[in-house]
């Protein structure tokens, strides 16, 4: 096997496990637990996998984001400061892409 084949092997692991995660974010007791432990992985890196913005990102701000505004949970417990960045790198690249979409080739609207 390659090297580039691992390391896209290993991508689409990661990634599957944040899919496989990101339902866990649910209002109740275990969402505290289950901010902390996406927090602690974006402690180290800016996405969750990989070295850019994946399906995995995307999945868990949704769910974050989902349930912040269907229930009473408010905003993300304090302290979460890097889970509270991926919300942010979310709706640039989303902004972007709509850019890319609504405007091909016209990148200015950022």
């Amino acid at each position: 096997m390659v090297r580039s084949d691992i390391l896209t092997l290993l991508l689409k692991f990661q990634v599957d496990q944040w899919l496989d995660f990101a339902p866990q974010l649910v209002a109740g007791a275990s969402f505290a637990a289950a901010c902390e432990a996406a927090n602690a992985a974006l402690t180290l890196r800016t996405y969750l996998a990989g070295h850019s913005i994946s399906v995995a990102d995307v999945a868990v701000w949704g769910q974050l984001k989902g349930v912040i505004a269907r229930s009473s949970v408010g905003p993300l417990p304090q302290g979460h400061t890097c889970l509270q960045n991926l919300p942010t790198r979310c709706r640039r690249t989303h902004a972007l892409l709509r850019c890319l979409v609504v405007r091909p080739g016209f990148a200015t609207c950022m």
